[in-house]
């Protein structure tokens, strides 16, 4: 049987970020028994072929980011600090008060619902 699901809009992956997909069979998660998996990153689509009726999902390394590649923090006004992250994929930039945290200077949709908040 062919799959396909859509990544929900706040999915950040990029075109060569490998895709993976698991099926949760027999109380635990697995990708065996899953071929043919394709994505469309300008669609977010995910496809795949399977033989096992079972609730699946999209899989990413956890650590798809780590090890940082280095960070520079600096305070900028009183009680205000900018934290700068290099990621292996993506930089980052946190602006930071006494009881928030802001992730600024991102344009991706992935990430609208959450920039300059």
């Amino acid at each position: 049987m062919q799959f396909k699901f859509t990544l929900p809009k706040q999915v950040y992956i990029l075109p060569d970020d490998k895709v993976d997909v698991g099926i949760f069979y027999e109380g635990k998660w697995s990708t065996d028994n899953i071929t043919k998996i394709t994505f469309d990153p300008n669609k977010k689509e995910v496809s795949f072929w399977t033989f096992t009726l079972a609730p699946h999902a999209f899989i990413a390394d956890r650590c798809l980011d780590y090890p940082y590649n280095g960070f520079r923090l600096r305070c900028i006004e009183p009680e205000v600090a900018l934290l700068d992250i290099n990621t292996k994929r993506i930089d980052l930039r946190f602006k930071i008060g006494p009881v928030w945290v802001q992730l600024v200077d991102r344009e991706e949709d992935e990430f609208a619902h959450i920039t300059d908040k």
